[in-house]
């Protein structure tokens, strides 16, 4: 599921949110291909609702996310200047449910690590 919104974001925007956010989501309940279970599916959905409340007052550029076999990526550019405030909230969330098992931040002023999502939706 990738947020069409960016897909024509203007170069000069994408350099302002210029540091990617990946934070992994461990399936905990998932069927025979890996994929979540319906409960499970229910579970991301609060967790990423929470993640997207608790990060909005930092106007993040919400990609979207990713679910791959045992695992959900969901997906954020933000400013360099807020990644402090973003660690800390997403540190809270990961010490309060377990399924966040990590995240990490990369520069990419040019949104390279999701190009070919946008790619795919021309």
């Amino acid at each position: 599921m990738i947020n069409s919104k960016y897909k024509d974001f203007d170069k000069d925007k994408k350099e302002g949110f210029s540091l990617s956010v990946f934070i992994s989501v461990n399936t905990v309940e998932k069927n025979k291909d890996g994929h979540p279970t319906a409960k499970e599916a229910i579970e991301f959905s609060r967790l990423e609702n929470e993640i997207l409340k608790r990060t909005g007052p930092l106007s993040p550029c919400y990609i979207g996310h990713t679910t791959m076999n045992g695992y959900r990526d969901v997906i954020f550019y933000i400013k360099p200047n807020d990644q402090q405030k973003f660690n800390s909230i997403i540190t809270e969330i990961r010490k309060r449910n377990s399924r966040v098992k990590s995240y990490v931040f990369e520069n990419d002023p040019k949104w390279e690590a999701v190009s070919e999502f946008y790619e795919a939706l021309k």
